[in-house]
């Protein structure tokens, strides 16, 4: 007598719950439409203020914004990087680690002429070039000492974010030899050439593979390319030309190559090496970074010497997304994540790659021979003793 009661209970407890439905729409409305002004509205926004804030929530930075990290011996030449809680700093004069506070809890006192630091986000590493071997660091000590073959001569080294590492270096009866190696300092790969020199290697930042670039001579004329190596193999997978030019830097994306030479910038696809150039012949090219999110900040001029010079962004299809007209002589350039960071002899000014209008500035910095910028607007403000953070209000 009851089954038909039953059987209404049963088919409105299978009948979804309005409410419930109409709550959740809303709710992924929101999260959608907040994401998409939070992209929008970035700039306007102020986001990476708020990111910064949250950060550097130890730190009392002065009232121009600039709080003093660490005092080093100096040298002719300084390199910087932060890691996890700790500053390494790289000089002329040796390797140190500094706590956040700036006390030194490690110091490698060595002669490097010409020093070079390469840092992923866990891991970095110090070598000389021409010197025979590399040292690598974490946030609390010296990991490793990973000594070449015979005491050749180191070309290059790269350091991946995840800790995978790339060095170039002289062989025993080859041009050149790039060894790559863990997180942990073990030997994953080695690669010999013997029909060309290489130039410099560079591992994936997802760990997928390895970029090499070679010189060698193509009917005559001297010619680089672009070799693309998994892990697991010794074969190329990818083997393209870069042209006639000498390429000075690249930067290894999962899905793309870029490559920086005297006269070009090339980005090369992963998937088919396809490329896009960029093409500056005629003009000198002053400075660069491939440090920035999805683009490249070039700086050209019309003339070697003198302060005139243009600040370019190209983007990965090799156009040039903006430009700038500078007048005054560039000490140095860093870009990371959508910032650009450009110091002169007296000012520090800081540009969104996307349009290049001017997000901070910062004066009176005489005594600051280079720029650290970091994906959160942040830069680290390198001078011959001292290292600073700065954070735009």
């Amino acid at each position: 007598m009851n089954r038909p009661r039953e059987d209404a209970e049963a088919a409105s407890k299978k009948r979804p719950n309005l409410f419930l439905r109409s709550v959740l729409f809303l709710v992924t409305f929101a999260l959608v439409a907040g994401a998409v002004v939070l992209v929008v509205f970035r700039d306007k926004l102020n986001i990476d203020a708020f990111r910064r804030s949250l950060t550097y929530h130890t730190i009392t930075a002065n009232e121009d914004g600039q709080a003093e990290l660490i005092t080093h011996p100096g040298g002719s030449k300084v390199d910087f990087a932060a890691l996890g809680d700790a500053y390494l700093i790289c000089s002329s004069t040796g390797i140190r680690l500094y706590t956040a506070g700036g006390t030194q809890f490690y110091e490698r006192v060595a002669s490097m002429e010409h020093p070079s630091l390469t840092a992923g986000n866990v891991l970095a590493a110090v070598y000389n070039v021409g010197g025979d071997s590399v040292y690598v660091y974490n946030s609390k000590e010296e990991c490793a000492v990973l000594s070449t073959d015979g005491d050749h001569s180191i070309l290059s080294a790269r350091m991946n974010p995840s800790g995978y590492l790339a060095v170039t270096a002289e062989a025993s009866g080859y041009k050149a030899a790039v060894t790559v190696y863990s997180p942990k300092q073990e030997k994953r790969m080695q690669l010999n050439f013997s029909s060309a020199f290489v130039m410099d290697a560079a591992v994936s930042s997802g760990d997928r593979g390895v970029a090499v670039v070679t010189l060698g001579q193509e009917n005559g004329a001297f010619e680089s390319r672009l070799n693309l190596y998994t892990l697991d193999s010794e074969e190329a997978a990818l083997n393209v030309s870069l042209g006639n030019t000498t390429v000075l830097d690249l930067r290894y994306d999962d899905s793309l190559v870029w490559t920086v030479g005297e006269s070009a910038l090339v980005t090369t696809a992963v998937s088919n090496g396809e490329q896009h150039r960029y093409d500056f012949s005629g003009l000198y090219l002053k400075d660069f970074s491939l440090g920035g999110d999805d683009f490249a900040a070039l700086l050209l001029g019309r003339y070697r010497a003198g302060s005139s010079s243009d600040l370019i962004v190209v983007n990965q299809n090799g156009e040039e997304r903006t430009r700038l007209a500078l007048s005054e002589q560039v000490r140095s350039i860093s870009a990371s994540g959508r910032y650009i960071a450009v110091l002169t002899a007296d000012r520090l000014t800081i540009y969104t790659a996307n349009d290049l209008e001017v997000y901070s500035t910062l004066s009176d910095l005489q005594s600051i021979r280079s720029v650290v910028m970091r994906a959160d607007g942040s830069a680290i403000l390198v001078g011959g003793s001292t290292a600073k953070l700065y954070l735009p209000s």
